[in-house]
């Protein structure tokens, strides 16, 4: 069985007369979709486990190191030096999983295409 966003904050709401009442002094909070694609998932990456703002000034720092306004590339990742990507503040763990997931888009650039039609447990297994 599956719900959208709005049918779960429903259940939520029955479940939980706190969170109910929540909902009603805050009202509903708009879900943003992302698209999916490879600079998205480098945002993910570089997100995790800081705060957005500061995130957010990494992947600013990121986009300046390689000098393009436009989307980052894979491509353009796996050209940039380990080194100079650890400056702006990226840990190395973080450093090698977006080097990886640029060889994975480089060799099959199309692997994420079907991932919104997949149900949690399919994801997962993939």
């Amino acid at each position: 069985m599956t719900y959208d966003f709005n049918q779960g904050i429903n259940i939520l709401q029955e479940r939980d007369k706190k969170f109910e009442l929540l909902v009603k002094q805050l009202g509903l909070i708009k879900k943003k979709k992302r698209i999916l694609n490879f600079e998205a998932l480098l945002k993910i990456i570089i997100n995790q486990q800081l705060s957005n703002k500061v995130a957010d000034t990494i992947f600013l720092r990121l986009k300046s190191l390689i000098n393009f306004s436009g989307e980052i590339t894979p491509s353009f990742i796996l050209e940039l030096n380990s080194y100079k990507i650890r400056e702006i503040g990226i840990s190395y763990s973080k450093i090698d999983y977006i080097k990886k997931l640029s060889m994975e888009f480089i060799k099959k650039p199309k692997f994420i295409d079907n991932w919104k039609d997949l149900d949690d447990y399919s994801a997962k297994t993939q």
